[in-house]
């Protein structure tokens, strides 16, 4: 394993739980499915595996690239304003806004994305726009006409913050605004402190606050704001004279003689995490000299420590196991017996893997399971897609020297397939 020598755990608000229960966290909810089939009993039929880990491998790793490139994206325009003066308009809401993934609450998913698009369409053709992730929406890999699509109307680009850095990263970004449209519903400690930071930051009169119930809200009340616009919980953006009213100071905002000049802190190293492991709790109970050195997956909270026990435990037997089949391959052409079962070790690791977001362990992980299932069925099309993502992981992990290696090694076999299918 990469750097497992030194790791820190720590009681989060969850607590430990059973021996062997793996935990799930919160912001991996919308993989939870294929995170689930990948342990599945019926995984260990061939026919049942081949059929479904390409579409479980896209999902799982494809999820964690959205959220990556998003945020490479909204670090890009961060640093054109810092660097060049590039204005940008920020959309601040409550999270809750894009709801739950099923049930009653999933109208609010609706309701976001089609106010991004009114948003986006209100404001002139052109204008930079940024945001935060929130980890209840989706956020298209930008791999198809059809996500290019809605990443062009709906899509945001947003910065990934956890729960240890977030207000430090808000502020800057509040402070780079040309302006800011704020989309609340109801009210919380995140917006309230929001609205303190809009005032801290003297962004009052370029800002716009919108929302249901917000004309009876505490933010409403003081004044402060350029524009607060009430809507119901079931109002659609596109239309209506509060639609139009809402549009046109967006629009008067935008288009001002208003420059921002403010200088911000360079944000271009700012890392992305899916998962927040509360770091901050480990802050407070060991001192800064126990915690120096130690990267950011190393943080290890109760909740997890199952999962990182499972494996520490599974990993190196994977790792040992492959290495003596390839060795035994190589020199007496034994070793296919074993190759099913390592398959299966492999699996298993990954899916562990991806609840850490433990990105070497995940890039080695899928390295194997390409190659050993290939070299059961003799077919190279999942291990082309196996390595695709594997250089991703490799590359998130910060590893070179692994990120090099495979993508050597995937080019070559992508060069290999496409040769194989044009003959």
């Amino acid at each position: 394993m990469a750097n497992p020598e030194k790791a820190v755990s720590y009681k989060d608000k969850i607590g430990y739980l059973p021996d062997g229960q793996i935990f799930y966290p919160e912001s991996l909810r919308q993989i939870l499915p294929a995170l689930a089939e990948l342990n599945r009993e019926d995984m260990r039929d061939r026919e049942s595996y081949s059929a479904n880990i390409g579409l479980e491998l896209d999902l799982i790793v494809g999820y964690f690239r959205s959220i990556h490139l998003t945020h490479r994206t909204a670090l890009e325009t961060f640093e054109k304003y810092r660097t060049e003066g590039r204005q940008y308009c920020l959309y601040l809401r409550s999270f809750n806004w894009a709801g739950e993934l099923s049930g009653e609450e999933s109208r609010y998913a609706f309701l976001d994305q089609n106010f991004r698009t009114f948003l986006k369409e209100s404001l002139p053709p052109g204008t930079a726009t940024l945001s935060f992730v929130n980890m209840l929406d989706q956020y298209p890999r930008n791999e198809s006409a059809e996500e290019a699509d809605y990443m062009a109307r709906a899509t945001i680009p947003s910065l990934r913050v956890l729960s240890h850095n977030w207000k430090d990263v808000v502020r800057e970004v509040i402070r780079g605004a040309r302006m800011v449209v704020f989309n609340t519903r109801g009210e919380s400690d995140g917006i309230s402190y929001e609205a303190d930071l809009l005032s801290e930051c003297h962004m009052e009169s370029r800002t716009v606050v919108t929302g249901a119930g917000i004309q009876s809200s505490g933010i409403a009340s003081t004044g402060r704001f350029a524009g607060v616009m009430d809507r119901g919980a079931g109002w659609l953006p596109l239309t209506g004279a509060s639609a139009r009213r809402l549009a046109h100071t967006i629009r008067s905002l935008a288009t001002d003689d208003f420059t921002q000049t403010n200088h911000v802190r360079d944000l271009s190293e700012l890392p992305c995490w899916v998962l927040d492991r509360n770091i901050e709790i480990a802050r407070t109970r060991f001192s800064a000299e126990d915690l120096a050195g130690i990267p950011y997956d190393l943080y290890i909270p109760s909740s997890l420590l199952n999962n990182w026990t499972v494996l520490t435990g599974i990993y190196p037997e994977m790792a040992k196991s492959w290495t003596e089949i390839l060795n035994r391959g190589r020199n007496t052409g034994r070793g296919r017996e074993e190759l099913p079962h390592i398959l299966d070790v492999a699996v298993h690791v990954f899916w562990v893997a991806a609840t850490l977001e433990r990105y070497y362990e995940m890039a080695m992980s899928l390295s194997v399971i390409g190659m050993a299932h290939s070299l059961i069925t003799g077919e190279s099309d999942l291990m082309v897609k196996c390595y695709g993502h594997a250089v991703n992981c490799a590359l998130w992990s910060g590893d070179t020297a692994l990120t090099d290696f495979l993508t050597q090694a995937y080019s070559e076999l992508s060069g290999k397939a496409a040769g194989t299918k044009s003959d």
